[in-house]
């Protein structure tokens, strides 16, 4: 849906497979209040919130509590606290990858951090 860059396709591609079943996708809660903001300059509030509720249909919500967030707050292993926020989510799924464009956010992580483009690839 944004504009951002190439590799939005990609992404969508990667949400696309997620509604077809061909693998299980899973979203961090906060990473959809950042994307309703992301989308503010180009979409009307109806079309953002839409967008959401798209997303949560075809992707599960991760379960978020204190216990979560004080394991990512001690996750001095990764520098920036939201990917902190976002590993801890990835581990209480056990995910096998957290697909994103900021690679260097997860330095040395035990699950890997991965693009929607090369997580495509491994699928094809």
């Amino acid at each position: 849906m944004t504009r951002r860059n190439s590799t939005s396709n990609d992404a969508f591609n990667v949400l696309q497979m997620c509604h077809d079943k061909v693998m299980e996708g899973f979203v961090a809660p906060h990473s959809l209040s950042n994307l309703y903001y992301f989308l503010r300059n180009e979409y009307s509030d109806s079309e953002r919130r839409e967008y959401l509720d798209s997303i949560c249909r075809v992707m599960t919500v991760v379960p978020t509590d204190n216990k979560l967030i004080s394991e990512a707050i001690f996750m001095t292993f990764i520098p920036d606290f939201e990917d902190a926020l976002q590993y801890a989510c990835a581990e209480a799924v056990d995910a096998d990858y957290i697909v994103t464009r900021d690679l260097r956010g997860y330095p040395g992580t035990v699950i890997p951090a991965i693009t929607p483009s090369a997580l495509l690839q491994l699928v094809a």
